[in-house]
């Protein structure tokens, strides 16, 4: 794990891990942006989402290759005031309003 030092502090830099399993893909602490990327080569879907607006998000969970994609992304956009929309098979993940 990468170490920042800020100041007189030291921060512990986000240096998530995913890791696959028989089933399953699992997560921790991983930016947004990566899961994003691991799931789309996993369900070879397209997925947008506002870099800006989730650069701050991170996830923990395991996802279960019975798990759709939409399960998927919907269950962590309500965990972090996100919400999830489908337009011609492109899956776009926008802030709550």
């Amino acid at each position: 794990q990468q170490v920042e030092k800020t100041g007189n502090q030291r921060v512990a830099a986000h240096a998530g891990s995913v890791r696959e399993e028989k089933d399953a893909l699992v997560f921790d602490n991983v930016a947004f942006r990566e899961v994003v990327t691991q799931l789309e080569k996993k369900y070879g879907a397209q997925i947008q989402y506002d870099r800006a607006a989730t650069s701050d998000i991170y996830f923990s969970g395991t996802v279960s290759a019975a798990d759709s994609l939409g399960v998927v992304l919907n269950t962590i956009a309500r965990m972090n005031g996100l919400e999830v929309h489908e337009q011609q098979g492109i899956y776009i993940v926008r802030v709550r309003k």
